[in-house]
Parts: C-alpha cells; structure tokens; sequence
C-alpha cells in the first residue's frame, strides 16, 4: 500500500513537472510573438517615419521654391493679384468720390501687408479709363509708387473744398451701400473737406463745421 502511494505521487510529480514545462514553453512562445509583435510594429512605425521624413523634405523644398517664386516682382503681384481679385474694387467715374474709393484700397493693402512697391501695380489695373489715360503722362519712377500716383490723379481731377462740401452736405446711402460704408465714405468727404481747407487745430475744423452748417438751403 505505502509502495502504491509512492508511485502515485511520483506520477503526480512528474505530470505536475510536465505540466509546468508545458506552461513555460507556452509562456516562452507568448513571449516570443509579442517579442515579434513588437519588432514588426517598430519596423511599421520606422517606415512610416521614414515616409513622413521623406514628405517633409518634399514639402520643404515645395516651400521654398514657392518662396522664391514669390519673392520675385513678378511672381509677388500674380499672388497678391490672385489674392486680393475678388476684394479690389473698381473704380468709379465721379471724381468727386475719389478721395473715398482710395480708402479702402489703402485698408486692403495694410490689411494684406501687400509690400508697398507692388501697390501701384495692383492698383493701376483697377483704374477707370480716364485716370488710366492721364497716368500716362507719369514718369515711370513715379508709376510705380502708389503715394504718388494716387496724389497725382486727385490733383488732375482738380477736387475742390466746395465740391467736397456739397457732396458730404447731400450724401445719401444707396441701395447697396452697407451704413458701414456709407458711414466710412461720408467720413473721408468730410476728412478731404478739411485737409482742402488746410483746417488743422480744433478751431479750424469749428470754422469749417460752420462754413457747411451757414450755407445750407
């Protein structure tokens, strides 16, 4: 009987040994896949890294040669051209409304920080015909400067201090005229009224005020 039961724990031992080693082989194939698992999911992430890496420099040398493109004269009025077609505005045929079609170009342009040495050519295309034409008596040096090219055309059409005040005196908001705008143009009326007027302290600008106020109907 005490034999009998030495074997059977021995047979016991040697299942139970079996079964550990049996565990651990498991266990060591577990460890192995994951061990692989891991080495193939770096090899993924090194390639994809190596993709990126690649598609920066692409993207890099993209970028700089579009900087160079753009850094030319040419190449930086086709962008700004292309940016600012659909916000330029054209300009009218009343001189009178001049001074406050320029207003906005001029907010545009700080708006956009468009370099100031391409600002007349920009401009220039958006001209009525008339200005177009007497722009041609400018010499080239001053085409392309917008200060003077927007000096010279106010200075051609011959605005006056009493046009400027007969225009802001009966300014009406149009139809398509936001009170934004309307508000910003009748502003620049006023503003060119004084600046024609060379009225520069407070008590000018009071005597101007009255100028407009006395002479209404």
């Amino acid at each position: 009987m005490r034999k009998q039961e030495l074997e059977f724990q021995k047979e016991k031992q040697e299942m139970e040994e079996v079964r550990r080693e049996e565990d651990l082989d498991r266990q060591r194939q577990r460890d192995e896949l994951e061990l692989q698992r891991r080495e193939e999911e770096n090899q993924r992430r090194d390639r994809e890294n190596d993709i990126r890496e690649i598609e920066l420099q692409r993207q890099r040398a993209k970028d700089e040669a579009e900087r160079k493109r753009q850094e030319s004269m040419a190449g930086q009025t086709r962008f700004y051209g292309k940016a600012l077609k659909h916000y330029l505005p054209k300009m009218g045929l009343d001189p009178i409304e001049f001074p406050s079609y320029f207003a906005p170009v001029e907010n545009l342009f700080s708006l956009c920080e468009v370099p100031p040495q391409l600002q007349s050519k920009l401009l220039i295309p958006m001209l009525n015909e008339r200005s177009k034409s007497l722009l041609a008596k400018l010499p080239k040096e001053r085409l392309n400067k917008y200060v003077e090219v927007r000096d010279y055309l106010l200075r051609e059409f011959k605005l006056t201090a009493e046009q400027y005040r007969e225009r802001f005196r009966t300014a009406v908001e149009s139809l398509t005229e936001t009170y934004t705008r309307f508000g910003s143009r009748v502003k620049n009326l006023f503003l060119y009224y004084l600046q024609n007027r060379k009225a520069k302290t407070v008590e000018q600008v009071i005597d101007s005020w009255s100028l407009i106020e006395l002479r209404k109907p």
